[in-house]
């Protein structure tokens, strides 16, 4: 078996897959009209108040996608199916 990390062990991988996710999320609710939605940072935890898009990538640089948020599965809320 290969040593090595794995990928949310790794802040660089962490970040760069964090970055593609957020593109996904920030082109559907583009294309779709939308100026807020529900945060995955940490501290929000999708909890709360819809954010405006604008605010959500500083929150994220602040605080982090939290890791339920790491697979993006479209705008709906999270389920037992979302990794």
């Amino acid at each position: 078996m290969a040593s090595g990390k794995r990928q949310l062990d790794d802040p660089l991988k962490l970040t760069t897959k964090d970055d593609k996710l957020w593109a996904k999320e920030l082109s559907w609710a583009q294309q779709h009209g939308m100026t807020k939605m529900w945060c995955p940072c940490n501290k929000c935890v999708r909890k709360g108040r819809p954010v405006l898009l604008d605010t959500i990538r500083g929150h994220l640089i602040m605080n982090g996608r939290h890791s339920l948020y790491r697979v993006w599965k479209g705008p709906e809320e999270i389920n037992d199916f979302d990794e």
